[in-house]
């Protein structure tokens, strides 16, 4: 062949294939168009907790959208449902009173024990709820999500479980160990992108939208709240005598602590719940601006307030107190040398006591839910030893 021959040959290949690269990259960009009309994702917000305004504004985005007369409720009726549905996928986790924790200080002290759950946290409940909950196209499909730790191996775990697929993005910022220990489930493919969970959280809509798959919220979907919230059944069903329940968060305005008060009232309006912040440190507050915004993604928004309340008190939530980081570093430490539990949330509702706060419930029965494992980093709740040296000095001085 001659030369002129062969370089005609070489064109002529050449230009074949990019028109074979512009048409995959058309096809791609097709198919990214249709998956984007099935794609969707819901959050749920409280709303003026306080009072007797309790209601929860969902928001729905996208294309595939709940029925009429079918939207989200987070309500008793729904999470009693979602507790009996549970029954026979979790384990019911302890709730005992404790000999040593503040006993010669007059107080009785009931520990519920989530972190007895097989991946150590109260999020099981929500994973299993939120995984079960999908239709069966949804599981072929599979699920993706983001995590800075602990909802990574929890939701590994209980979709290579339910033989789901799940696509996990976690930041840069994640601990090397956390992100190979996820990567060692089967099912699970595990991705490092974005350098904070808001990039996180871009990185998985746009893999979500290009792969149909299932984007779910592992803080504020409603069926990961109303699967956490059947802890507050699981506490009346095993303590029925109890006086108090402590709900502790990080978080001002938590969905969880709302949807646990609910079931807890729901079984006994005459149970005093006590909401007790400790440290804001809400990783995915910039996530949840996000979210909330109408225009995150150009697609279209359902939002709906529902109100869930139906014969059980308006205000379900009796008490709110907040809690400085010394007392909840010093409630740790308590915790541990009376309990041998490590477990940050305990500790927020401890303090709540050890800090003279709770003088008045001396001789009741109190609840204090050790929530396990969860999305945040223990340098979150503790503070600099020398702050507590002087702290604890000042204590024993005054």
């Amino acid at each position: 062949m001659s030369p002129k021959k062969k370089k005609e040959k070489k064109n002529k290949t050449a230009m074949q294939s990019t028109e074979t690269a512009m048409q995959s990259t058309e096809t791609a960009m097709q198919s990214m168009d249709i998956n984007a009309e099935k794609f969707s994702y819901t959050v749920v917000r409280t709303l003026k907790r306080q009072g007797f305004n309790l209601a929860w504004n969902v928001i729905e985005k996208g294309y595939n959208k709940s029925a009429s007369g079918e939207e989200y409720e987070i309500s008793y009726v729904t999470i009693k449902q979602a507790a009996s549905f549970l029954n026979g996928y979790i384990l019911e986790t302890p709730c005992i009173q404790s000999e040593r924790i503040l006993n010669k200080r007059g107080f009785n002290i009931y520990l519920k024990k989530e972190l007895y759950q097989v991946t150590d946290s109260i999020k099981a409940r929500g994973v299993i709820y939120s995984l079960l909950r999908l239709s069966e196209e949804q599981k072929c499909k599979g699920v993706v999500t983001i995590s800075s730790g602990s909802f990574a191996l929890i939701i590994c775990h209980y979709s290579l479980h339910n033989e789901i697929p799940v696509t996990v993005v976690m930041p840069t910022t994640t601990a090397e160990e956390k992100i190979e220990l996820c990567r060692s489930y089967l099912l699970a493919r595990v991705l490092v992108k974005g350098n904070n969970l808001l990039e996180a959280h871009r990185a998985a809509l746009d893999i979500a939208m290009r792969e149909d798959l299932y984007y779910l919220d592992g803080n504020d979907h409603p069926n990961m709240i109303i699967g956490q919230a059947t802890l507050g059944i699981e506490i009346i069903e095993q303590q029925s005598e109890i006086d108090v329940v402590l709900l502790p968060t990080a978080i001002e305005g938590c969905g969880l602590t709302t949807a646990i008060a609910i079931a807890i009232k729901g079984c006994n309006s005459k149970i005093t719940v006590i909401e007790v912040q400790g440290t804001n440190s809400d990783l995915f507050q910039e996530v949840k601006k996000q979210t909330d915004s109408p225009k995150e993604l150009n697609i279209p928004t359902k939002e709906y307030v529902a109100c869930p309340l139906r014969n059980i008190p308006r205000c379900v939530i009796d008490r709110f107190i907040s809690v400085a980081p010394e007392w909840i570093y010093y409630a740790s430490i308590q915790l541990h040398k009376s309990e041998c539990y490590y477990d940050c949330y305990g500790a927020i509702a401890l303090a709540a006591i050890l800090s003279g706060q709770l003088d008045d419930l001396r001789g009741k029965r109190i609840v204090i839910p050790l929530y396990g494992r969860m999305d945040l980093s223990e340098e979150d709740f503790t503070i600099d030893r020398c702050i507590f040296r002087q702290y604890h000095l000042r204590l024993h001085l005054t």
